[in-house]
């Protein structure tokens, strides 16, 4: 008979949920003792305890809506509503998810500004998804599971067979999991996150790391019993894909620090000006930058470009909008005669993609200011049924040939605050 319990750093948990099948949704935090007599497996090294770290980060992260807030429940989230996690959202499309595509501070920020893209875009309408696309940002099972173990591009569950840094293992049974041992079936990916023993070695205790709907959770960390876990991993035809190395899976630059079992933000929010899509975001070139003007007190924004005032203009409406910015680093602020407020920070991320076809697909992509990172081939929905992580070689030539896998490419760029795509190109 075994049990499922917490992960290998520190404990003390949150039950949010009924128990189902030994299974109890919980939180572990650092800098806590376990609250058991269990041996705790320990992370074999710097990289899987790194991954752990993200885990907890993505579980961990709190937050509570200024005002009402798409998701894909079909009920919003509520105004001033606490919750922990990263929310559920297939937000691939506008390059919103959170670990990947824009930083945990973005993802706060974005929820601080009461007239940013969380509050004034519901992704499940036109020209959205119209599926699981709510809110703005957010992650899903894959993505959750990618970032904790530092691989950069979001692999459909469909394709997770074309992922080299996992292995799978037919081979293992369910008593021989690892600490971040992915768990798959078509649809679904988790991670195993702690594992622990009696005095003898054997499971007594899981717990798994998971973004899904499920109970509407989205991001959390469930505890097993071990015979919960046998039935809801084991008994429901999950497949154990492995991590070859986590040596360079680095540990999360994010501004928190765990005090008291909360995760704590190390800034202060400006509550002046910020764009719609947080502070320290990244656009492509053409996309239009709406600043929103937060304060009454000032009468007129400046906006830097590479540290130098690019332009000065008054404050005639609290939603600025500036159209086809070329590349570089901006900020902006309000100002008043002698004062000023703090900068909100943007970046405007130079983007050239093309392609030729012949017996295989070549990509040829340069970029001014930011580094591609990877491609996806998938359908017009932007799903990303197969994807490549570049090479340096293939960075530096500038181009990737393979096989083709789909109709539709892009081809996303990491720069100084996260990461862009071309607009999708459909194959011809």
């Amino acid at each position: 008979m075994r049990v499922f319990i917490l992960f290998a750093v520190c404990i003390n948990c949150l039950f949010f949920s009924r128990e189902v099948l030994g299974q109890k949704t919980c939180l572990v935090f650092p800098g806590m003792s376990f609250t058991d007599s269990l041996n705790h497996d320990q992370p074999i090294n710097a990289g899987v305890s790194n991954a752990l770290e993200k885990a907890r980060l993505v579980a961990g992260i709190e937050w509570a809506p200024r005002s009402a807030m798409p998701s894909v429940y079909g009920i919003p989230y509520q105004s001033q509503e606490n919750r922990l996690g990263v929310p559920y959202s297939l937000a691939q499309k506008v390059n919103g998810y959170v670990g990947l595509d824009v930083s945990f501070y973005t993802f706060l920020t974005a929820i601080h500004n009461p007239r940013s893209v969380m509050y004034t875009e519901n992704l499940s309408m036109f020209p959205y998804y119209g599926f699981d696309a709510a809110p703005y940002y957010g992650s899903v099972c894959s993505t959750s599971v990618w970032y904790a173990l530092g691989i950069p591009a979001p692999y459909y569950t469909s394709s997770i067979n074309a992922n080299d840094a996992l292995t799978r293992r037919d081979d293992l049974p369910a008593d021989s999991v690892q600490l971040c041992d992915v768990l798959w079936k078509t649809g679904h990916v988790a991670m195993v996150y702690d594992i622990a023993r009696d005095e003898y070695g054997y499971i007594q205790k899981v717990v798994v790391f998971e973004t899904t709907t499920n109970l509407r959770l989205d991001s959390k960390l469930v505890e097993y019993s071990y015979d919960g876990f046998i039935d809801r991993w084991n008994g429901g035809g999950y497949v154990i894909y492995r991590p070859k190395n986590l040596s360079s899976n680095n540990y999360p630059d994010e501004p928190f620090e765990w005090v008291n079992g909360h995760l704590t933000p190390q800034f202060v929010y400006n509550d002046d000006v910020c764009t719609n899509h947080g502070d320290r975001v990244s656009y492509p070139v053409g996309d239009s930058v709406v600043i929103n003007v937060l304060s009454k007190v000032y009468s007129e924004l400046e906006l830097y470009k590479d540290d130098s005032l690019y332009i000065s203009v008054p404050l005639e409406c609290f939603d600025m909008v500036f159209y086809d910015l070329p590349y570089g680093s901006y900020k902006a602020r309000l100002v008043e005669e002698d004062h000023a407020s703090d900068y909100t920070y943007f970046e405007i991320i130079d983007i050239s993609v093309s392609y030729n076809v012949g017996n295989q697909l070549t990509v040829y992509f340069s970029s001014a200011n930011a580094i591609p990172e990877f491609m996806s081939l998938g359908d017009e929905r932007e799903c990303p049924y197969y994807c490549t992580i570049f090479t340096p070689t293939q960075i530096e030539q500038g181009s990737a040939t393979v096989n083709m896998n789909g109709e539709y490419l892009k081809v996303h760029f990491r720069g100084q605050y996260g990461r862009v795509s071309n607009r999708i190109i459909k194959i011809e």
